[in-house]
């Protein structure tokens, strides 16, 4: 059995565990724009923007921050950028580290997202007339403050169709426009470092590239050591936050789990653990879900929540049991501990479920006693239109043995302060 990075994860019984915040189960670094600190290699508009490389020292620690400054004292844009591929409908969060030179603003954009920043002593401020958006209304835009002088641009959007996007700097102006035109001056200048882009709508660590970008991994590593991994399906994106987590549209995105051996089926007893946030809660919203659809059997759920309320919920072509009744109301927008303690037998099982920190026992009917080993188990949908998880989840546990509510608290307390409850 391996460990789990988990505080005080119960480890007897554990046959799954995964968990998006652990670089040892989820790779999420992910950055799309080629030679990321070396701006030297990207396309100067005109030849008039000019890069003066490894000036001062970058927020690592290392002498790698290029400045950026006028060519010459012609009117017009002084930019670089690169053009990088998107996929339509995802969203997209592009950054970049900055730091005040002689220069009064930066201007800083991805294909029509535009935001100005202006330089002072103590901070940089957003576009004061037209506040933190600028190209598209959708689009969100801010900084972070991180040290040294230093500070991280962001801006996020989601793109309509796919396409061949600009990602770049234009040098600074005095002015307020996002598209500068002016008469240049070679001793307006700033310090870049660390451009990124990446699918999702969090800025993340950001990870240097030269000549080739990176992509996140669409693995999700079984940490118990059982080799249960879950495949990304659709897209399934990366949520940032809290440590970190995936984000699920609520479409078609899913992780599919297989037929792992050691799950044999839904049997008793068992225990699921999830951590999630939902961004909308629709009819029927999936946690844990099974397809049975290629063999006949359909697609049903383990762990959702209905109409604002949890319901653990398996079938017949499962060898399981239906729980009745709705318990715990579930609110959008914040994280939630999710657990489900089966025990007893399938004929005559006793079902626990949990919301955080509070425990309902539900009744049930029994549906049958053969269990079917070749369904795909899958967090975040069942395949079903309308029924696929709409937000964040961070963290799933199984066990091949009920919990004790002792046991479930103890997960609870473990990563509760992750997620700020």
């Amino acid at each position: 059995m391996g460990v789990f990075a988990g505080p005080d994860i119960n480890e007897n019984g554990l046959v799954l565990a995964l968990d998006a915040a652990n670089p040892k189960g989820y790779d999420n670094y992910e950055n799309l724009v080629k030679n990321s600190q070396t701006f030297e290699n990207w396309t100067a508009n005109g030849s008039r923007a000019t890069i003066t490389t490894n000036q001062i020292v970058a927020p690592d620690g290392s002498l790698t921050a290029d400045m950026i400054e006028d060519a010459n004292s012609n009117s017009g844009f002084k930019n670089l950028y690169q053009y990088i591929t998107i996929t339509s409908t995802e969203t997209y969060t592009a950054s970049l580290y900055v730091k005040a030179g002689t220069s009064d603003w930066a201007n800083f954009y991805f294909d029509d997202t535009k935001v100005s920043f202006q330089f002072s002593t103590e901070t940089i401020l957003l576009d004061p007339n037209s506040g933190n958006l600028g190209g598209t209304g959708t689009a969100t835009a801010g900084f972070d403050n991180v040290g040294n002088g230093w500070y991280r641009l962001y801006l996020k959007d989601v793109y309509a169709s796919s396409a061949f996007r600009p990602f770049g700097i234009w040098t600074g102006a005095n002015s307020q426009t996002y598209n500068p035109s002016y008469i240049g001056d070679p001793q307006y200048n700033f310090y870049i470092w660390g451009a990124q882009l990446e699918r999702g709508s969090s800025v993340t660590d950001y990870y240097a590239t030269t000549s080739t970008t990176k992509t996140r991994g669409t693995t999700w590593g079984d940490l118990s050591g059982n080799g249960n991994n879950g495949t990304l399906v659709n897209g399934v994106g990366f949520g940032g936050g809290n440590g970190g987590s995936l984000s699920f549209d609520g479409v078609d995105d899913y992780v599919t789990l297989g037929t792992p051996s050691l799950m044999n089926g839904v049997q008793v007893p068992l225990t699921i653990c999830v951590w999630a946030k939902a961004n909308a809660l629709g009819s029927y919203n999936v946690l844990w879900g099974v397809d049975k659809s290629t063999t006949g059997g359909g697609l049903y759920s383990m762990l959702r929540v209905d109409f604002g309320q949890i319901r653990y919920f398996t079938t017949n072509y499962l060898g399981g049991i239906q729980v009745n009744g709705n318990v715990f109301s579930v609110s959008t927008g914040v994280w939630n501990f999710y657990a489900v303690t089966v025990s007893g037998t399938i004929s005559s099982p006793s079902v626990t479920i949990y919301l955080n920190n509070s425990s309902s026992t539900l009744s049930y009917s029994t549906l049958s006693s053969s269990p079917d080993l070749t369904v795909d188990f899958r967090i975040g949908s069942n395949q079903r239109a309308g029924e696929d998880w709409n937000g964040n989840i961070s963290n799933a546990l199984w066990y091949n043995r009920a919990l004790t509510s002792t046991e479930i608290q103890q997960n609870f307390n473990a990563l509760r302060g992750r997620y700020g409850i």
